[in-house]
């Protein structure tokens, strides 16, 4: 019976955790919504090109879950890769990385991975960056 009810305490505190972060995400994401909103067409369109995306994208992607979150660079910091660093070097690299990120549909699993620290370790079977994470911790690219 206590085994039981341990059990029962876990589900309900893991519950409790996934509904604050889905909670947390959906303002967060609105946030980003109301500031990209707030710029006007024209400068939403400047700045949305700048990271690649097309406003259709962009409201597609903003659907996914923490689209509102930077998982990039999070996940750069995983490899030792400074991301302004690699931005500044490799712009259009960056670019699309970041668009890729943006539309990608793991990215609840990527944050959990990024937040355990373990990305460089575990990305290879959720990351559609992976083949450009592999090719950045190359000796041949540097970038911090």
């Amino acid at each position: 019976m206590k085994a039981m009810m341990m059990s029962l305490v876990g589900r309900m505190a893991s519950a409790r955790c996934v509904l604050a972060n889905s909670l947390r995400n959906w303002r967060h994401t609105r946030q980003t919504l109301r500031e990209i909103n707030a710029l006007g067409a024209q400068e939403a369109g400047r700045v949305l090109t700048e990271v690649g995306l097309s406003p259709r994208e962009f409201e597609r992607s903003m659907v996914l879950p923490f689209a509102s979150e930077d998982l990039l660079q999070e996940a750069m910091h995983t490899f030792d890769i400074d991301p302004d660093e690699f931005c500044a070097r490799y712009p259009g690299w960056f670019q699309d990385m970041e668009r890729t990120c943006m539309k990608c549909p793991h990215r609840g699993a990527c944050r959990r991975i990024v937040a355990r620290g373990r990305f460089a370790e575990w990305h290879r079977g959720v990351c559609p960056n992976a083949e450009d994470f592999a090719q950045i911790a190359s000796p041949a690219v540097t970038c911090g």
